[in-house]
């Protein structure tokens, strides 16, 4: 028996990139093949399904494989064929006459091009480089969770709004842009943790839908379940920093500014201040950035090491 082998190479995207989708799930990712884990398998970033990554396959990617084949073997061979029938038709003697009718087939190759998809990672765990739908996934690789990348990435552009406001063109709207990275800084971590929440939903509670906006909800659920207040992940002064601008967070957000009775409650060393508006600092806010950074990461690593 005769084997033909051939080598079929899938295209890539401009960044080198190559689409996958999951035959569980069918959501849609792309991976760079050389980078990550040097294994045989992909992990959807999307349901966690795990399989040999001939399993992951699009179906583009499919009919590009099949019309290469067609291409290579099976046009030759009806071509011949064709050759063959018309070969008989000359032998054919003045007795018995065969006329043979045939038609040349062409099997043309399909083209096609990967999807774009919205957030681009490097894991931090294992090299790979991918791209999903969303933000917040698995790698498909090793199957970490990206959370802390993408919360990196939104704490760094925090940092860039805190340098903007310090430049003489943004001058007169340097407050909103300090406000806005302490809004936007409070808001990434809330996302991280609900991808948390998502991945280990057996220890938070379902219903504190924005737990990791209320970071002393937050502590009681994390010292209910480990034994741990803020200050044992970050120190004592870190804590109380993040205690009180998350705090300022929410009387930014809901009270422009002003400090309310629920603000003296969880931060009384402002009880004189009843009713004035609270002088927002850049300082407070870039430490603000980098404490709920080591904050994230200390949680995560908890998480990831916790066996129930």
């Amino acid at each position: 028996m005769h084997t033909t082998q051939m080598k079929i190479s899938i295209p890539t995207d401009e960044n080198g990139l190559v689409g996958r989708q999951c035959p569980t799930c069918l959501e849609y990712f792309s991976v760079k093949f050389g980078t990550g884990l040097s294994t045989s398998d992909h992990i959807c970033p999307y349901c966690g399904y795990k399989a040999s990554s001939n399993d992951f396959f699009t179906q583009e990617q499919n009919d590009y494989i099949v019309s290469l084949l067609s291409k290579e073997f099976i046009e030759p061979a009806i071509h011949d064929l064709n050759k063959s029938f018309k070969n008989l038709e000359r032998s054919s003697s003045k007795f018995i006459k065969i006329k043979v009718k045939t038609n040349d087939v062409s099997f043309p190759i399909k083209s096609y091009q990967e999807k774009i998809l919205e957030t681009h990672v490097t894991c931090d765990n294992c090299g790979l480089v991918f791209s999903i739908y969303g933000v917040f996934s698995n790698c498909p690789d090793c199957g970490k969770l990206n959370s802390l990348i993408i919360l990196k990435r939104s704490l760094e552009s925090c940092e860039k709004r805190i340098k903007l406001s310090e430049t003489p063109e943004a001058s007169e709207i340097s407050e909103d842009l300090i406000s806005d990275a302490l809004e936007q800084s409070v808001s990434s971590f809330d996302a991280f943790g609900k991808s948390l929440m998502k991945k280990y939903p057996t220890i938070f509670p379902s219903r504190s839908r924005n737990l990791f906006q209320n970071i002393l909800l937050l502590e009681a659920t994390l010292k209910d379940k480990f034994h741990k207040n803020i200050a044992d992940f970050v120190g004592l002064e870190k804590s109380q920093h993040i205690k009180e601008m998350f705090q300022v967070r929410h009387i930014q957000t809901h009270n422009a500014g002003v400090i309310d009775d629920d603000f003296i409650k969880k931060v009384p060393e402002y009880s004189g201040k009843y009713g004035r508006k609270y002088k927002l600092k850049k300082e407070k806010v870039s430490e603000t950035i980098e404490n709920i950074g080591l904050l994230a990461q200390e949680v995560l690593d908890l998480l990831e090491n916790y066996r129930a």
